[in-house]
């Protein structure tokens, strides 16, 4: 009998702004190992080729998200029991410690750069998601902000954050929501920092090197007191018309010239963003910020690639490895037997364009670790 695939998406009801913590396949910072999900967590060495344990899947859990933190040796895991929703993280010396445990679903969850601290949004309806951070040591709630829509990305120095906050300034016809691009910090301080539009996707990502806040919106200004449309006001009632903007030290917005995006992430040099065209054909861009205007080109590689929302709207994200010159995509193929698809994980080398499948090396990995 054929064996199920790898990736187990998660499963959490449909809430908008990207209120689903998205697949992806997180790779260490150091680029050696890998987070698999199959019957349960693991951890996989990508030039050994062995698996460990971090945790073993319950009869009754639904799904679960994992992700590496700063150490590179910690890992944050969320998983779904019944009607709770957990966070946990696995210390580097073993120890886990469980920061979260409730009913209301949790939407994104990011480790402090210094460990101290993790931040999580929790989405008890699409109008009223919360940011709440955590001291890792204590457990202790150091922060609470309402209305703070994931994704929210951290700064380096581990005490202010950057995210979304929206307002109650919604267009009955379209659906489209004003929002104040913000810094919070964890003393419960906000600074507003531009206005935006959105709808149903946002995203966001912050370059400490280049001092430059990435974000999707249908529109923006940089007076964030001011009231926004949509670039194309009349498409953002049918799609999401996104645009990407970049936001200097000195307040100012650049409009980058591509259509439809919907993710903006940055290499570990904070000198390239990954993009995307969305629509009926995926296509990954990569974009140039210091050109002018910043320059815009495919990614090379014939991958069919994915970063849309799957049917229960779980994001599906790339991701950067740790020198910039790969990333990891998805595509999907036939469950030969199953008589159905499944994602499958991609390594792409940016010079080359030479695509290596991760999914048999992490599947026959996890299959020893489990003694089979």
């Amino acid at each position: 009998m054929p064996r199920p695939a790898l990736l187990t998406l998660v499963s959490i009801p449909l809430l908008a702004l990207g209120a689903c913590l998205p697949v992806t396949l997180p790779i260490s910072p150091t680029g050696k190992a890998a987070l698999a999900r199959y019957e349960g967590i693991f951890a996989v060495d990508l030039e050994a080729g062995t698996a460990n344990l971090v945790h073993q899947a319950g009869p009754d859990e639904q799904g679960a998200w994992a992700s590496w933190c700063a150490d590179g040796a910690s890992i944050l895991y969320a998983l779904r029991r019944g009607d709770r929703h957990v966070l946990r993280m696995r210390e580097a010396a073993g120890e886990t410690r469980e920061l979260y445990d409730g009913a209301i679903p949790l939407a994104q969850v990011a480790g402090s750069p210094t460990g101290e601290h993790v931040a999580f949004v929790l989405a008890p309806d699409a109008a009223l998601p919360v940011l709440v951070v955590v001291e890792v040591r204590t457990k202790r709630e150091v922060l609470r902000a309402a209305q703070v829509a994931p994704p929210i990305a951290w700064d380096p120095g581990g005490q202010t954050l950057y995210g979304l906050r929206l307002t109650d300034e919604v267009d009955v016809d379209t659906g489209v929501r004003q929002g104040q691009l913000c810094t919070l910090d964890l003393r419960g301080g906000a600074t507003p920092l531009a206005r935006v539009a959105v709808r149903q996707s946002f995203h966001l990502d912050y370059s400490a090197s280049a001092k430059l806040l990435a974000f999707v919106a249908l529109g923006a200004d940089a007076d964030p007191t001011k009231p926004v449309k949509p670039i194309e006001p009349d498409l953002a009632a049918a799609g999401e018309h996104n645009r990407l903007f970049l936001r200097g030290a000195d307040g100012r917005l650049v409009t980058v010239d591509q259509p439809r995006p919907t993710i903006a992430i940055w290499n570990p040099a904070g000198d390239r963003l990954l993009t995307n065209l969305s629509g009926e054909t995926e296509q990954l861009l990569i974009v140039d910020p210091a050109a002018r205007p910043p320059k815009v080109e495919p990614v090379t590689g014939k991958v069919a690639l994915r970063t849309e929302r799957l049917v229960d709207a779980t994001p599906i994200l790339p991701a950067w490895g740790p020198t910039g010159l790969w990333i990891v995509c998805w595509r999907y193929q036939a469950t030969i037997g199953l008589g159905g698809m499944s994602l499958r994980a991609f390594k792409l080398d940016l010079k080359s364009g030479k695509e290596t499948s991760l999914e048999p090396m992490l599947e026959q990995a996890v299959q020893r670790a489990l003694g089979r």
